[in-house]
C-alpha cells in the first residue's frame, strides 16, 4: 500500500502579502486578520509566503505575492506583471458590487453646484495614477472642457487624505476622492477633522454634482 505523501511547499522566498490601498489604522486589525488567515490557507497549499507588511509598501513589485492595486495603473502599467484573482465588494454608498465611484469634492461653503462650476479653478488629485483621485475626473471633465484647458492648475497631493486637507485649507477648490476611501473617513469619524483652530478646519467638504 503506497504511503501517503506530503504536499510540495513552494518556498516563494522574499515575497509577501499586502494590502496597501486602505491601510488606516482604523483597518489595521481586519486587513492583519484577512492576511493572516490568506497566509494560513496558502500554506496549507504548500504555498509559503514570506511573510506579511502593512501598507505603505509599493504594491506592484516583484518581491509582492499578493497585493491590492486600483485598476488603472494595474490595467495601463502592469498587466503584463500580475493576474487577477478577484475584485472586493464594500459596502459603501456609491459601491455597487464590485465597481464603485469618484466623488468630485468641494468645501461646503463653496458656490459651486456643478462641475461646469469649477472651470478655471484649481484642482488637487492624489497621484497621476490614480483611477478615481485623476483618471475619472479627467474623463468627465474632458466632456465637457470643449477642448480647452479647464483648471487654471493641477496640483498632485500624494494621497486622497492629503487632498482633503489640501481643500480644507483652501489651497486647491476640487478633488475626487473614491467612494471606499470617503466611506471609511465617515464611518471612522476622520473627515469632517477634530481640528478647530483654523475658520477653514470649520468648512466640510461636499459632493458636487455632474
Amino acid at each position: 500500500m503506497r504511503g501517503r505523501t506530503e504536499p510540495e511547499t513552494l518556498s516563494w522566498a522574499g515575497r509577501v502579502l499586502n494590502l496597501p490601498m486602505y491601510e488606516l489604522p482604523e483597518m489595521a486589525a481586519a486587513n492583519g486578520a484577512f492576511l493572516a488567515e490568506l497566509e494560513h490557507r496558502l500554506d496549507s497549499k504548500g504555498v509559503r509566503a514570506a511573510g506579511r507588511i502593512a501598507g505603505e509598501a509599493a504594491d506592484t513589485q516583484p518581491h509582492v505575492l499578493f497585493t491590492q492595486v486600483c485598476g488603472y495603473p494595474l490595467l495601463k502599467y502592469h498587466g503584463d506583471e500580475y493576474r487577477v484573482l478577484a475584485t472586493p465588494h464594500y459596502a459603501m454608498p456609491g459601491c455597487a458590487g464590485s465597481h464603485h465611484r469618484a466623488f468630485v469634492m468641494v468645501r461646503a461653503d463653496d458656490a459651486a453646484a456643478s462641475l461646469a462650476d469649477l472651470r478655471g479653478r484649481v484642482f488637487g488629485c492624489n497621484s497621476l495614477f490614480s483611477n478615481t483621485g485623476m483618471n475619472l475626473p479627467r474623463l468627465s471633465f474632458a466632456r465637457i472642457a470643449g477642448g480647452k484647458p479647464f483648471f487654471s492648475s493641477v496640483l498632485v497631493t500624494g494621497a486622497h487624505v492629503a487632498s482633503l486637507q489640501r481643500l480644507d485649507e483652501a489651497t486647491i477648490d476640487a478633488c475626487s476622492i473614491d467612494s471606499v476611501t470617503w466611506g471609511y473617513f465617515r464611518q471612522f469619524g476622520l473627515w469632517p477633522p477634530n481640528d478647530t483652530g483654523s475658520s477653514q478646519r470649520r468648512c466640510r467638504a461636499r459632493r458636487c454634482r455632474s
